[in-house]
């Protein structure tokens, strides 16, 4: 996948708001992309019926993260916590320090970092920099969030972006 700079700032400010660090930060991103030193790729977060708020499991975990600043970033939250755990991270940890700054979720066996919603540029740009970490991850801010973590809506797909170190910069865009 070869973003262009807009939608990469596009991906950084979800929301719509206003827009967090610095373009500088955006473009040296871009320019890894180019250069084939950091790959991008989709993923696809499924969120079954089973998260919706009623859920009992939902009721379980919310309090995980009861400080966070939005219901809607709590929610999203709430979804990352639940695809590493069906990755097969045993213990996903929300807030945690990196050397990117502090996760939103932490998977520390898969050696995974989620930001949700908005952030800024410099938490992927620090990540494939170090080799603790496989993988940086941001899942954007859907406007249809809420109604899919309704009672009402069957499973449905969300998509985020994976960024990761390319091991083997002659084989660009491979992700080897």
């Amino acid at each position: 996948m070869k973003p262009t700079f807009e939608f990469l700032v596009g991906m950084f400010c979800s929301s719509g708001g206003r827009f967090r660090g610095y373009p500088s930060e955006v473009v040296e991103l871009n320019t890894m992309i180019e250069l084939g030193v950091v790959c991008i790729e989709p993923v696809h977060y499924r969120i079954p019926r089973a998260l919706a708020k009623s859920s009992p499991l939902f009721k379980t975990y919310r309090m995980a993260f009861s400080d966070s600043t939005s219901q809607l970033h709590a929610e999203l939250k709430w979804v990352a916590w639940n695809w590493l755990k069906e990755q097969g991270e045993d213990t996903p940890m929300y807030e945690q320090a990196y050397p990117g700054g502090k996760a939103d979720v932490n998977g520390p066996m898969l050696r995974v970092v989620i930001e949700c919603g908005d952030t800024t540029a410099d938490k992927t740009i620090a990540t494939p920099r170090n080799s603790e970490y496989a993988a940086w991850v941001i899942l954007p801010y859907p406007s249809e969030i809420a109604f899919y973590l309704s009672d009402q809506t069957p499973d449905c797909v969300l998509t985020g972006y994976r960024f990761h170190r390319v091991l083997d910069p002659t084989a660009k865009g491979t992700g080897k």
